[in-house]
């Protein structure tokens, strides 16, 4: 006769995965954010409330600008929102200072709606995140820097984008030739709702929210750059 003692206690049942069923799924309703710009949309979609998006290129082709304006834009989409801005590689440093104040105005256009952050580590962000009354729009310059892992962002994302809270989340990266550079950063750009490659002063865009033309980020800049194939560089392929 076996010993009961020897057994090996049965597994708990796993909790079953919520599912919704396709009727319901065909009259879901959904937060359409009435003040997107035509301009906007043709470039980024007709966005969710809550998305990820993550900006990649080479140093000097307009990133970060492309970063700041677009954190411009959805403080405008979003009226009243909060940004904490996480720059793991530059800190407080006298270059976001001129991107943010001197060159985009962020706080004459929207008051105090940006802080700016030297450091979060994967701890601090799962815990503050989803306090109360907390930004909306998280930065995380950049992916490399961060020391973040692909299951730190993966977990982050399915927790406050694809949850409850609702957030946006900006990833910026360092690139590879076309693609980000690292695994981690490919993998976020894999599986991120809008991807945007920057060259030339050109955001050069992938949407799930759909989009009609690539973003200029600075004009002037991007003609110089691809001289007779600015306009070309515009539409989509």
């Amino acid at each position: 006769m076996e010993n009961n003692e020897n057994q090996l206690p049965k597994k708990p049942k796993p909790a079953k995965p919520k599912g919704l069923p396709i009727q319901q799924l065909a009259t879901k309703q959904y937060a359409d954010i009435k003040t997107l710009t035509p301009e906007f949309k043709a470039c980024f979609g007709d966005i969710d409330e809550a998305f990820d998006i993550i900006f990649f290129g080479d140093s000097s082709n307009g990133k970060t600008n492309a970063v700041a304006a677009f954190i411009d834009q959805l403080l405008s989409i979003f009226p009243g929102a909060k940004c904490n801005y996480i720059s793991y590689e530059e800190g407080h440093g006298k270059t976001m200072r001129e991107l943010l104040v001197h060159r985009f105005k962020l706080n004459e256009k929207h008051g105090n709606c940006l802080t700016l952050y030297e450091n979060y580590s994967y701890e601090q962000l799962q815990y503050y995140i989803g306090r109360k009354q907390t930004a909306k729009i998280w930065v995380f310059d950049s992916i490399q820097a961060s020391g973040l892992s692909y299951d730190d962002i993966a977990a982050l994302k399915k927790k406050y984008v694809m949850g409850k809270a609702k957030k946006i989340f900006i990833f910026i990266s360092w690139a590879d030739g076309k693609l980000p550079a690292g695994a981690t950063a490919k993998a976020v750009r894999y599986y991120a709702n809008i991807k945007v490659r920057v060259e030339g002063f050109i955001g050069f865009i992938r949407s799930r929210y759909g989009t009609q033309k690539n973003y200029v980020v600075w004009e002037e800049g991007a003609k110089q750059y691809w001289l007779k194939r600015f306009k070309k560089m515009l539409i989509k392929k």
